[in-house]
């Protein structure tokens, strides 16, 4: 019998990395990366009508029309950038439209460099697609893109950069000097920058998507999804926009990895753009608020996040891993944080703190985290 492939064996299969085992009614968990807020009731009540009228055959492999002009208004309406319906691809969620977009655009042994700390499954989706991950650190410029660094890592077998803002798990935006350092390298080396935006309806402050920059139109790549911005994680509803150049391509890539997308769901996705998400934002940044005034009395330092639900404490006064800091806040204090190590071996004196639970939780949550924060200081 022959070997299957290893390199995915580190990939957690539980989604959050926690055994079963670990999980009990008195835990206050603050890991989950999604909303606690169900989806609007529109948009369910749009699936159910057209379940109820039989729109449940296949749908185009690119997508449903409605859905991709919808996806196309939005951009047109919101920031004044076009991209013709031929160029959105409806996708099972924001990591397929990674995934097919990589396995699109990469031959064997290209180079994706990806800054961290970062979203754990970039590395093994470059790797899936038979590239080469390149890590660049951010941790020292406070989750920011330095050009010197950065280009010290570009090389003939660059064939793109993961770009994600707001980011996971540190919840920073890039500034405008991040932007323009990232324009300028794309422009120099003809490199492709994926966008993952899956966060940016879910800014604090006004925001300038990298897609802005139209010299670099061909250049850039972006994946989406209704999962975070409209409570939607179940659904796994995305899209991917990229140059006609290559838009077909990544259709095809879709089209051999799940032939389509569901059409229900599709028809029910449209709904969203009718939706103003501001009242689940406005609860996300009173959260934020929240979290960052109570680690401030704990005297944990982070960078102040601008978007997404995570704060990313360091931890480094305590002298353990991240790992460890984890396991005995969850088993001492009953309340479950993700290591840092996870995002990126650099970032092991972090730990992620999700603040999307309800109130009355993320408030028992963090005085438990206190709790165990004085305990270590005694």
């Amino acid at each position: 019998m022959k070997t299957i492939r290893s390199d995915f064996k580190s990939i957690q299969l539980d989604s959050q990395g926690f055994s079963k085992n670990a999980q009990d009614s008195q835990d206050i968990d603050l890991t989950f990366g999604e909303p606690s807020q169900s989806t609007h009731e529109d948009i369910k009540a749009e699936a159910i009508k057209h379940i109820i009228r039989n729109d449940t055959l296949y749908a185009p492999a690119a997508g449903i029309l409605p859905l991709r002009q919808a996806i196309s208004d939005s951009y047109r309406l919101r920031n004044n950038v076009h991209y013709d319906v031929d160029e959105i691809t409806v996708t099972n969620g924001a990591t397929q439209s990674l995934t097919a977009v990589l396995l699109t655009i990469l031959n064997v042994g290209d180079e994706v460099i990806v800054p961290k700390p970062c979203f754990m499954l970039y590395e093994p989706t470059v790797q899936l697609a038979r590239g080469t991950v390149v890590e660049y650190s951010t941790i020292d410029d406070d989750f920011q893109i330095n050009r010197e660094k950065l280009e010290a890592l570009i090389t003939p077998k660059t064939k793109a950069i993961i770009y994600t803002s707001p980011g996971n798990p540190t919840g920073t935006l890039y500034n405008e000097e991040s932007d323009r350092i990232m324009v300028e390298i794309a422009e120099k080396y003809g490199i492709f920058v994926i966008c993952d935006d899956i966060y940016e309806l879910i800014t604090f402050k006004p925001i300038h998507p990298l897609y802005l920059h139209q010299e670099i139109r061909k250049n850039i790549i972006i994946c989406q999804s209704f999962s975070k911005s409209y409570a939607m994680t179940g659904w796994r509803m995305g899209w991917v926009i990229a140059d006609r150049s290559i838009s077909d391509d990544i259709t095809r890539a879709c089209l051999i990895m799940v032939t389509a997308v569901s059409t229900p769901s599709q028809y029910a996705a449209v709904k969203c753009f009718d939706i103003d998400n501001t009242y689940l934002v406005n609860e996300f940044k009173d959260h934020c608020d929240y979290t960052c005034q109570r680690l401030d009395e704990m005297k944990l330092p982070y960078v102040q996040p601008e978007g997404a639900f995570y704060v990313f404490p360091d931890i480094s006064e305590f002298k353990r891993s991240s790992r460890e800091f984890a396991e005995e806040a969850a088993r001492q204090f009953n309340v479950r944080v993700l290591d840092g190590y996870r995002f990126g071996s650099e970032s092991d004196d972090h730990i992620r703190i999700s603040y999307v639970c309800t109130k009355e939780r993320l408030i028992e949550g963090l005085d438990r985290l206190k709790a165990y924060v004085d305990s270590l200081r005694l």
